[in-house]
């Protein structure tokens, strides 16, 4: 796998370069991967960017822009199969909205705002969207989150020893923060708790939030809209596991298996 990729992203720069030698003068950058070549032929830069570099930051910008959106359309979908009442409200939702005779669109999203309620939660729930709290049950540690802590090697060894400070505070997620937001939140209605503020806190600084989760949100309406889901055979809501694997995101220990059966008319599957 790694080697398959690594030919994919070797080709991916190859593209790039060739357009960048036949348009010459004349050359625009029109994406990330030719401003980053820009940059590794760059002579005044100071710290070179290699081709090796311009790979990695490549690899990071696909890993990123989808690894965290497909694991928590999966995370919604197991919560949904693990609650089917809240499954049930949600597609009652949608045949109401939207009806049997199309599929979601953008512009039917703030009318849905029991879908917008579950990526919500999903994001909420302890530890799903916190890659700084430490593993647990359901991503909790003694009921709170917590940092990882570091201590500044560079004061150090200018001969005092400083506190221990969080990991990416001032930048990143804070926990005291999400902890005093989630005492001032209220519920939501229809039986799901939604932290709204909560989210807010935790995803306020992450650059282009706004409209992966009006996509991440779209494809959730859209596969619920779209299939009737149920978990498969022998498999039952008490059994399905929902603990979480510890890495730089919180993917689910156990890939999620389900049964999902097309439930529109054909001719709109035709032209998803």
């Amino acid at each position: 796998m790694s080697r398959q990729f690594g030919r994919f992203l070797e080709r991916v720069l190859d593209e790039h370069n060739e357009r960048r030698r036949l348009e010459g003068e004349r050359f625009v950058a029109r994406d990330m991967v030719d401003v980053l070549l820009q940059l590794a032929h760059d002579p005044d830069l100071e710290v070179p960017l290699r081709r090796d570099n311009v790979k990695a930051l490549t690899q990071d910008l696909i890993i990123g822009g989808t690894d965290t959106s497909w694991m928590t359309i999966e995370w919604a979908v197991s919560e949904l199969l693990k609650n089917p009442e809240l499954l049930t409200k949600a597609t009652t939702e949608l045949d109401r909205v939207v009806r049997r005779d199309r599929l979601v669109r953008e512009s039917d999203l703030p009318h849905l705002p029991y879908i917008d309620c579950i990526i919500k939660e999903t994001l909420r729930a302890p530890g799903r969207a916190d890659a700084g709290a430490a593993p647990g049950p359901r991503g909790r540690v003694g009921g709170r989150l917590r940092h990882p802590r570091r201590h500044d090697g560079a004061r150090e060894r200018l001969g005092h020893r400083p506190r221990p400070c969080p990991v990416g505070r001032g930048r990143g997620v804070q926990a005291g923060a999400v902890r005093r937001e989630q005492g001032r939140c209220s519920g939501g209605g229809d039986g799901l708790q939604v932290q709204d503020a909560a989210v807010r806190v935790r995803l306020a600084d992450v650059p282009g939030v706004h409209p992966r989760l009006r996509e991440v949100t779209l494809s959730l309406a859209n596969l619920l809209h779209g299939f009737a889901c149920r978990l498969s055979d022998g498999m039952t809501e008490e059994n399905l596991c929902m603990e979480e694997t510890y890495q730089l995101t919180l993917p689910r220990k156990v890939p999620l298996e389900a049964i999902v059966e097309p439930k529109l008319p054909a001719m709109l599957y035709a032209g998803a």
